[in-house]
């Protein structure tokens, strides 16, 4: 009896042991890859750290006080320290950042968001302005949208961000009601319109005057003796006029969409035209439209004077034709060549005029003034949606855009001509 005591004892003794043994090894492994784990663990907050940190320095390294976006850029919110996905917008949107915080999103200043750091890239200043949207007159309507879903006058989607905005709409065309958001007109869909309401319009202009300048001169220099010829000082008094009395200057898309009453503009608006390109058009109309702040749109021949001499952003370049402005091709008056040449070199000439010019080429001056109803249809038919003559008198909404009228500013138009014109 006592023995199998014995080797029972000795038995618990045995498994007593074995069991130690094993919660010992255990852990002692457990400890080991606890070590590891913890190890482990430190090694990859480190590579999150140092990963962080060359995301803030790649952050840090691309801001830039202007940027332009890349397609489809998400847009966020920030609350409570945390940023929220809220919508996109478009590509090559141009914005200024607000000062840099040491965050991996950018604030944008025009709109009240923020945009991921590498969802831009930088550029040197935003692109020159030519209009102004600070000048445009309300229809009398104002919009509530239940969505920012905006698009623009191509109908490409650009702003899709949660949220609402009332504002006042700037343009029509058609059924499309353009508001002024960020730094450009755009449209909503009618689903996405919650409430329209009326509102008082300020006064808008109904005509506006047209000036069409030839060749500038400086003063003292009596190379030029015609009389669409003008003295510098001559010409900067009636621009400076034009200054000093808030006179808006606008742009050639500007005017087309203010005859076809797309737009409403101040009374006090006017279009600035020089024909040719020829003295003075490359060196003092520039000097003097950027003096100031100022737009013109210069006619341009394109077999006469050389494109790349006419790139100033207050100066817009338009058609002349290439070729067609030599006297006698064509019975009556001077005998422009858009009268009476085939329809086949009136196409090439107007085609390679718009193809030297570049851009968006809309408008057409007739040389020496003259035109025909078959030199309209070629302008249709090459694309042009505006064409402008003589005549000494205002366009008004509603006049036939390939018939627009200008007023003739010569070296004998004297101050009291010069306001008498643009009244």
């Amino acid at each position: 009896m006592k023995k199998m005591f014995k080797i029972a004892f000795i038995i618990i003794i045995f498994f007593i042991v074995v069991l130690s043994l094993t919660f010992l090894f255990t852990f002692l492994i457990n400890k080991k890859n606890d070590e590891k784990y913890i190890k482990n663990k430190e090694d990859i907050n480190n590579k999150i750290e140092k990963i962080e940190e060359e995301i803030k320095k790649d952050a840090k390294e691309n801001y830039n006080n202007y940027i332009k976006t890349k397609e489809n850029t998400a847009l966020y919110k920030k609350e409570n320290n945390e940023y929220i996905e809220i919508g996109t917008i478009g590509e090559s949107l141009e914005f200024t950042l607000k000062p840099y915080d040491d965050s991996t999103y950018y604030e944008l200043v025009e709109i009240p968001y923020y945009i991921k750091y590498n969802s831009a890239e930088k550029i040197d200043n935003l692109s020159f302005k030519k209009v102004n949207y600070d000048k445009y007159i309300s229809f009398g309507e104002k919009i509530t949208l239940n969505k920012i879903k905006l698009y623009d006058e191509n109908d490409k989607l650009v702003f899709d961000i949660e949220g609402t905005i009332t504002s006042d709409v700037l343009m029509k065309d058609g059924t499309k009601k353009f508001i002024r958001y960020h730094n450009g007109l755009y449209y909503p869909k009618e689903e996405n319109i919650e409430k329209t309401e009326k509102v008082n319009s300020d006064v808008y202009a109904k005509s506006m005057p047209v000036l069409n300048y030839h060749f500038f001169y400086e003063d003292g220099d009596n190379r030029c003796k015609e009389i669409i010829c003008l003295k510098k000082s001559t010409f900067e008094k009636q621009i400076e006029y034009l200054s000093n009395n808030d006179y808006y200057t606008v742009t050639i898309d500007e005017f087309y969409k203010f005859i076809t009453g797309k737009i409403r503009l101040p009374e006090k608006s006017v279009l600035i035209t020089v024909d040719d390109g020829a003295l003075g058009t490359d060196t003092i109309l520039p000097e003097i439209m950027e003096k100031y702040n100022k737009r013109a749109t210069l006619f341009l021949i394109t077999s006469f004077f050389e494109r790349e001499k006419f790139n100033s952003p207050y100066v817009e370049v338009q058609s002349h034709g290439h070729d067609l402005h030599n006297q006698g091709v064509c019975s009556g008056g001077q005998g422009g060549g858009i009268k009476c040449l085939s329809k086949d070199k009136i196409q090439e000439d107007l085609k390679k005029s718009k193809e030297i010019i570049g851009g968006d080429v809309i408008a057409f001056a007739y040389p020496f003034y003259e035109y025909n109803n078959y030199a309209i249809e070629n302008l249709k038919e090459a694309g042009f949606k505006l064409a402008f003559i003589g005549k000494n008198q205002s366009a008004v909404v509603g006049s036939n855009p390939y018939l627009i009228p200008r007023y003739s500013i010569v070296s004998t138009t004297t101050m009291n001509d010069f306001i008498r014109k643009i009244k």
